[in-house]
């Protein structure tokens, strides 16, 4: 098997955002009806009368009513908050206290889903009783989930959470609440986002290039990242047929100039170390050029709101190393044509050059599998023309390979039908 060496450099420096840690215990109410303090009563039997609420993972038999049929936001099989608001004001239906750093800033968020489309609940957030948030609510659709931050600069050590329904109607007013979250919104040091030099065999399947970030701080981490990415590379070096890493491409395609744009979005990526794999890139190798530029068309996070501080475009190089390279000797190098090109349903193969011994010729298309192939023997220094005929060969593109006595040359070609 003929070995090509693929070295991909690249990579995105980032500020990163030190998010890992959610201050709130029991946010996405999985421990129950504990670790946090309600002026509302805790009624297991029944949605009413209004004031009330439970922790469970079904409203439906609560309520009674075939339209109360939110699951929880999580995972829609576990549990979340359900409330029937209170006719009374300032009355707290949540509340937690934590510690917090003195003069930082920190991103409060939480989902909420209506449960009945009537005089919806507006949420005011304190903090150590400072307004920091109000959720007023229009057009609700019903048992849809929607999330809702606010951030805040702390002044003291101490965090004291209050959620409030300023709506006092008793018609409607009944919600859901889950996954609250309190977390350091802090600006922490440098990572790079990288390609890592890989080398594979030609052809080989199911191949892997890791998309790979580097921290500087080892004590950093974070959860449930999401992310998109897109990058161009030459489309005869790496056909991506997958990601890795709860990945989904979102688009693949070839641009005019041959070159392949290649999008994908990534999901709930943890990093719990200094050099973590993000994603893996999977597919087939091609014989490909030389080099290739490998260009980051963008890198984006989701979750959180990382802040991107710059793109570097990086290379793809391909190295012939297995296929036997000798220096060329210093009279006329072997030269390869092919014409026309884009070719239609035969081409011409033209070789030059002062070497003389056993040539072959191949064409593989971009799958590394081999159309044809000719060997012969020169004896003398001539010119040697060859047609490849492509009746049953569909448009695409492809690779002639001619391996000289000292030299390997490969050449894409065009075909058009």
């Amino acid at each position: 098997m003929k070995k090509l060496m693929i070295i991909i450099i690249g990579f995105v420096l980032i500020q990163s955002i030190c998010f890992a840690q959610n201050l709130i215990v029991n946010g996405d109410f999985e421990q129950g009806n504990k670790l946090f303090t309600s002026d509302y009563t805790y009624n297991t039997n029944s949605g009413s009368p209004e004031g009330v609420y439970k922790i469970d993972s079904d409203c439906l038999n609560w309520w009674g009513t075939s339209g109360f049929n939110c699951k929880d936001h999580t995972t829609g099989k576990t549990k979340m908050m359900y409330i029937n608001g209170h006719f009374t004001s300032n009355k707290k239906i949540w509340s937690q206290t934590v510690n917090v750093k003195n003069k930082s800033t920190y991103t409060f968020s939480l989902w909420i889903a209506n449960l009945i489309n009537e005089s919806p609940a507006e949420l005011n957030i304190l903090v150590n009783n400072i307004l920091i948030g109000t959720i007023k609510q229009n057009n609700v659709v019903t048992n849809v989930w929607k999330n809702y931050s606010f951030d805040w600069l702390s002044s003291s050590n101490i965090a004291v959470i209050n959620i409030i329904d300023k709506n006092t109607t008793r018609g409607g007013n009944d919600f859901g609440i889950d996954d609250i979250k309190m977390i350091e919104k802090n600006v922490a040091s440098k990572a790079s986002i990288f390609f890592p030099d890989t080398v594979s065999d030609v052809g080989i399947q199911n191949f892997k290039i890791p998309l790979k970030v580097r921290l500087y701080q080892d004590s950093l981490s974070y959860e449930n990242i999401s992310f998109s990415t897109s990058v161009r590379f030459k489309a005869n070096v790496f056909l991506i047929t997958g990601v890795s890493a709860n990945g989904t491409i979102l688009s693949d395609t070839i641009d005019n100039d041959n070159y392949r744009n290649v999008e994908v979005y990534c999901e709930n990526v943890n990093i719990n170390d200094s050099n973590k794999v993000l994603t893996e890139l999977n597919g087939t190798v091609l014989l490909g050029d030389s080099i290739s530029p490998l260009d980051i068309n963008y890198f984006r996070w989701h979750t959180p709101k990382l802040i991107v501080d710059s793109l570097i475009n990086g290379s793809l190089l391909v190295k012939a190393c297995g296929l036997e390279l000798r220096q060329i000797l210093p009279f006329n190098p072997i030269k390869l044509q092919i014409q026309p090109n884009p070719a239609g349903n035969e081409v011409e193969v033209i070789i030059t050059g002062d070497e003389l011994g056993y040539y072959s010729i191949y064409l593989f298309d971009l799958q590394g599998i081999k159309m044809e192939e000719m060997h012969w023997k020169r004896t003398e220094k001539s010119d040697d023309s060859f047609k490849f005929r492509f009746n049953n060969i569909s448009t695409g593109v492809y690779q002639v390979i001619l391996k000289s006595p000292w030299s390997t040359i490969s050449k894409p070609v065009i075909i058009v039908k």
